[in-house]
């Protein structure tokens, strides 16, 4: 996914190697910024929704 006016602004979901029911986010961000997380892994569905929501609202 990425954002629709900031094109390096983007995450990536995903199932392997994630606990069944569960997902996994890879963040990626216009400039690298210290201390910010990059991934979560083995998240439910709620949780994907609200973390995606956060990424995006930039």
């Amino acid at each position: 996914m990425r954002h629709t006016e900031i094109a390096t602004l983007r995450a990536h979901v995903y199932l392997h190697g994630q606990r069944s029911g569960t997902y996994g986010i890879f963040y990626e961000y216009p400039h690298p910024v210290p201390g910010i997380l990059e991934s979560e892994e083995n998240l439910p569905l709620p949780k994907v929704l609200a973390s995606l929501a956060l990424h995006f609202d930039a």
